[in-house]
Order: C-alpha cells, then sequence, then structure tokens
C-alpha cells in the first residue's frame, strides 16, 4: 500500500524533470529560427537548410507589379510567415505567433 503514495508523490516529479528536459517541436523550431538572427538578406535555402522545408508556400503580386514569395513554417505552438524577393531573398518576418506552451 506504501507504493501507492510513493507513486503518486514521484509521478508529478518524474513529469516535471521530464517536461523540463525535452521541448516540442514548436520550441525547437523556435529556437532554429533564433539561431539564424536576422533572416532579411538571408536566401531561402539558406534559411531551409536550418530550420527545414516551408509547410506551406504561395506568391503575390505587390504594387510594384513585382512577385513575393510567402513562405510558412508551422508547428502547434509556432507559426513564422517570410517573405521573399524574385531570387528567394528573404524581404523580413511578415508575422509571428508564439504560444507559451506550460510547464
Amino acid at each position: 500500500m506504501e507504493w501507492i503514495w510513493i507513486l503518486i508523490v514521484c509521478a508529478p516529479i518524474l513529469g516535471f524533470i521530464i517536461k523540463a528536459c525535452t521541448k516540442t517541436p514548436s520550441q525547437s523550431l523556435h529556437e532554429k529560427f533564433v539561431s539564424l538572427g536576422t533572416l532579411t538578406g538571408k536566401t531561402l535555402s539558406e534559411i531551409e537548410s536550418v530550420v527545414g522545408i516551408a509547410n506551406s508556400s504561395s506568391s503575390i503580386i505587390n504594387d510594384n507589379g513585382e512577385t513575393v514569395y510567402i513562405y510558412q513554417w508551422l508547428q502547434p505552438a509556432y507559426h513564422i510567415v517570410l517573405l521573399f524577393d524574385k531570387n528567394k531573398v528573404c524581404l523580413g518576418v511578415q508575422s509571428e505567433t508564439r504560444i507559451d506552451e506550460p510547464l
């Protein structure tokens, strides 16, 4: 019967330790983007070599009649949208959403 109390006490502690020592895919993707530093001026291939291939891509025509390419990387608690020119050079971050995941 004592083992039940040990389990009740140890399970939450073990869960906390596991959570503290592991990263979710969202946290990992965010850290990869942070490791790149400033994204503006980097090529798509430079970015993808670190963070992986984008989950979604599309294009639009801007006010100047130029094609702008839109690439998105998505995980359950992280989403980033980057804009690229015709040479696939990053123009900047259009949006970034990060939801803090509880420990």
